[in-house]
């Protein structure tokens, strides 16, 4: 049988029950904690890894961008929403003449020759998106105009939304005059051909 235990006896026998059983539940309890330690570990370095593999990439794609607008013989023009100039590569800088650093912040209706145009153009990018191969002239510094081709698009950021515009243009001043002159010719070409037939036809 039991042996007969005092009070005294009973208490610290339940006791030492207690903490044995508490030992063994902070055993378990320490394994539990440095496996999920180890798990958090694993996810931190696992995270370091993709947000440097993503910072790279991004960086190698900014590089490429960058790259474009320095490169590109079309002027390059992007704005904010509220229609304010963000970039302004170096072919729109040889083209009106502005340098990129005075002209950030600054409208883009301020290098239009009719402001009122853009913003006419404006309601169709946002209903259609975008337009394509819209004839249409700038001002320059000088005060002179350039004929240009614009292709406007809506710009947006990785979730989609909307952040401003883009503004692709080519100058085609050089081109516009070599086709009216080409005309000019074509015109006095057939001019002279009318007036020898007419002759010939008196004589």
């Amino acid at each position: 049988g039991q042996p007969n235990l005092s009070s005294e006896e009973e208490y610290f026998l339940e006791e030492v029950a207690d903490l044995i059983g508490r030992q063994v539940e902070k055993s378990s309890l320490l394994t539990r904690l440095r496996q999920s330690e180890e798990r958090h570990k694993k996810l931190a370095a696992n995270l370091a890894k993709e947000m440097w593999s993503r910072t790279e990439a991004l960086a190698q794609e900014s590089g490429y961008l960058e790259g474009i607008l320095r490169s590109s013989d079309d002027m390059i023009i992007t704005t904010d929403l509220e229609g304010r100039i963000v970039e302004f590569n170096p072919a729109a800088e040889k083209t009106l003449g502005y340098t990129a650093e005075e002209m950030q912040g600054r409208k883009i209706s301020d290098v239009w020759l009719d402001a009122a145009e853009r913003e006419r153009l404006m309601d169709e990018v946002n209903l259609s998106g975008g337009i394509q191969n819209y004839q249409t002239r700038l001002k320059t510094r000088s005060g002179e105009f350039r004929e240009i081709f614009l292709t406007l698009s809506l710009l947006r950021d990785e979730q989609g939304q909307i952040v401003g515009t883009v503004g692709v243009s080519k100058d085609i001043g050089r081109e516009n005059a070599v086709r009216r002159e080409l005309e000019l010719l074509n015109h006095n070409y057939r001019e002279t051909i009318h007036f020898i037939s007419h002759e010939n036809k008196n004589s």
